[in-house]
């Protein structure tokens, strides 16, 4: 059994996510909103990482 592509990036996406967080508020005193850019950033790849999980999925369930 292989690792597909699609859930080689939901990992990446879900391992991002973390880091825009960590680094918008490392960033919070030199940048302003820096902790809420990186709050969206890492809502953003949490959506993307679904849409990786859900495609994946309707693609074994179609086989």
């Amino acid at each position: 059994m292989t690792i597909g592509k699609d859930r080689n990036y939901t990992i990446f996406f879900l391992m991002l996510a973390p880091a825009f967080i960590a680094g918008g508020m490392a960033m919070n005193e030199y940048v302003p909103y820096s902790s809420a850019i990186g709050w969206l950033l890492a809502v953003v790849c949490q959506i993307i990482a679904i849409v990786f999980v859900v495609r994946n999925n309707r693609m074994k369930h179609m086989d």
